[in-house]
């Protein structure tokens, strides 16, 4: 019997693994052949690690060349197996006992790879299903975005469009002038103003005009270049609509949605 040395611990794991190169194997069997108690022990215990760690991996398919190779070193150890019984020749306790476990270490390291190649399978999947759910959320983002940009350029081609010049009144000397498009059918409308340069602490604030009563509209803030574009949704029935104004007010807008606060700066018509 070869007396037991600390390494043929860390050739246990390496045989599980079925990574020994050929010298520590012929060591390693020679060593095992003599029934080393601590040896099959280690050996046993990381083969039930194995066969764990196999258990645990989500259950998918492994790739067909993986599940051949397996299936080809299983069938050629039956038949191997099966020779030696039919020739009448067995082998010693010590030697079988050996081969018992060098082949249940060979399985549970062939599960243990086919774990690991089913989790990384299935790792990539989840990526790859996360990033075209992305890419589907951002199409569908993009294409909403496209069909509402459609369908406010459509507003330019209706019929029922009328284009309203917003002239200044002369209550306001930065040189703000605008117009407005405003659709009969659907009562959307886009305001567009140029020079508008409020001064700090006010806004401009938009007015329709039906009957001779104003009503709010809402407020209308530019950039800092001094143009300024907006759309609103609903403008109001073209029903006694006469025309629109744009007033300028204290920051806030006036506190009268039915009356101007301030100085009336801009105001257009609406043709019939």
């Amino acid at each position: 019997m070869s007396a037991h040395r600390e390494r043929y611990l860390d050739l246990c794991a390496a045989r599980v693994l079925g990574c020994l190169d050929e010298s520590d194997r012929f060591e390693f069997e020679a060593h095992l052949a003599s029934a080393c108690a601590e040896c099959e022990a280690e050996l046993a215990r990381l083969g039930e690690g194995a066969a764990l760690l196999a258990a645990s991996a989500p259950p998918m398919a492994p790739p067909s060349h993986v599940r051949a190779r397996l299936l080809e070193r299983v069938q050629a150890d039956l038949a191997s197996e099966g020779a030696t019984e039919r020739g009448g020749v067995r082998a010693p306790r010590a030697a079988r006992s050996h081969s018992s476990s060098w082949g249940w270490a060979t399985a549970f390291a062939a599960a243990a790879a086919l774990a690991i190649v089913s989790y990384g399978s299935w790792q990539t999947g989840e990526r790859l299903r996360h990033e075209l759910e992305t890419t589907q959320g951002r199409v569908t983002e993009l294409t909403a975005k496209v069909e509402n940009e459609r369908s406010w350029a459509s507003l330019f081609d209706s019929r029922e469009a009328r284009i309203v010049s917003l002239a200044p009144t002369g209550a306001d000397s930065t040189g703000l002038a605008g117009r407005l498009v405003y659709d009969a059918a659907s009562h959307r409308a886009v305001v567009i103003l140029d020079n508008a340069t409020a001064r700090p602490g006010s806004d401009y604030e938009l007015w329709a005009i039906r009957g001779g009563a104003p009503a709010s509209l809402g407020l209308l803030r530019p950039d800092a270049s001094g143009r300024f574009t907006v759309r609103l949704p609903d403008a109001g029935d073209i029903a006694g609509l006469e025309a629109f104004a744009v007033s300028l007010e204290r920051e806030g807008g006036s506190g009268n949605p039915t009356a101007p606060g301030g100085p009336v700066v801009l105001v257009g018509k609406v043709a019939g």
